[in-house]
């Protein structure tokens, strides 16, 4: 019988989870091996029930699901395959088969995962894009799961930089979700890689998105938690992370803030705090090299030199110079723009450098 779709046909089966799997194929040579295996045997390692299953499973259905993933131009990628991923083979939740789109050469060297919110602030963005533009210079490949917000942010921002990074998905990879980043997805397949446990056809159902968590964690070496509120999928993926024995790191926001809570409480637990990109870098074995000068006019110069030290309310900026709001207000955005000063609530201004 063809491997390829008795591993198929195996993962199908109602009652075999990815533990069931991965014993069914250990006790029986492979995937082939357990549907023509003594009945009594298979009852030696699984229920009646599913042995049941095993013994009556339509195999045109597997069949559909393979021609229909050659039309597509997917990859089957199963646990006995070459080329599944180091990574995330030995556990025993490791999905027994998954669809690929692109090359998964890009997991052979260091990679950080890097999740969040799906409704970020100009904090968590403007941090994403640092760390992730950091971390590209570096050749790390970024994984993520292509939702909206902070993953949205981190693919954009590796691909902008040249560099790698991979998006587990949590529905079929011919149902792209959230639909509006199918032409990002595209882009990531031609450099990266498209990476789901679904099979092609699979709707974005809500349960799917905890299970492809795991996978975001298994394939990262360490992984970044940037604004993630109290319920956030993000912590989730932290849980899972912790359990793998990966390296957490999380960003701190205002204790104030609904988007921090859930990263100030990772930190409180004992995540690692990101107070700068070679906090991260260092987990490798790497730092980056100072800021490139960065340069400002006289009138952008008397500002930023104006938010030395704590906040600084837009009123005050205004009293101490000679400007108008309105020009002060279109060289703020200048500078935050820059990267040098971010605005806090209340129209308060602090420096980020």
């Amino acid at each position: 019988m063809d491997e390829l779709l008795c591993a198929v046909a195996l993962s199908m089966v109602k009652g075999v989870g990815p533990a069931r799997y991965r014993l069914l194929v250990e006790r029986f040579g492979g995937a082939a091996g357990v549907f023509v295996a003594d009945f009594e045997d298979l009852k030696s390692v699984v229920s009646e029930n599913v042995a049941k299953n095993i013994r009556g499973f339509d195999f045109s259905v597997a069949k559909k699901v393979i021609d229909r993933s050659n039309e597509l131009g997917f990859e089957i990628v199963t646990l006995q395959s070459n080329l599944y991923p180091e990574r995330l083979k030995y556990f025993n939740y490791s999905p027994p088969v998954f669809w690929l789109k692109g090359n998964l050469g890009v997991l052979e060297g260091n990679t950080v995962g890097v999740v969040g919110t799906r409704r970020p602030d100009s904090y968590g963005i403007r941090a994403t894009k640092k760390i992730v533009e950091a971390l590209s210079e570096k050749n790390i490949t970024i994984i993520s799961g292509g939702a909206y917000g902070i993953d949205t942010v981190a693919h954009k921002t590796t691909l902008d930089n040249g560099g790698e990074t991979v998006a587990v998905l949590g529905s079929g990879l011919d149902v792209p979700y959230p639909w509006q980043n199918r032409a990002l997805f595209e882009k990531i397949s031609e450099s990266g890689a498209l990476i789901s446990e679904f099979p092609p056809g699979t709707k974005p159902n809500a349960e799917n998105f905890p299970k492809r968590n795991r996978i975001i964690s298994a394939l990262s070496d360490a992984l970044v938690i940037i604004e993630a509120g109290e319920t956030s999928g993000a912590l989730l993926t932290a849980r899972w992370a912790l359990e793998q024995g990966k390296e957490i790191f999380s960003l701190p926001g205002p204790f104030d803030s609904e988007k921090s809570r859930g990263t100030n409480r990772l930190i409180k637990e004992g995540a690692r705090i990101i107070t700068d990109v070679n906090d991260i870098l260092e987990e490798f074995g790497l730092t980056r090299s100072e800021r490139k000068e960065i340069q400002l006019t006289l009138k952008e110069r008397e500002i930023f030199q104006l938010l030395e030290g704590d906040p600084v309310h837009i009123d005050q900026l205004v009293l101490k110079t000679s400007m108008d709001v309105t020009e002060i207000l279109s060289i703020l955005l200048g500078l935050e723009l820059k990267g040098l000063i971010r605005q806090i609530p209340g129209k308060y201004f602090v420096r980020e450098v």
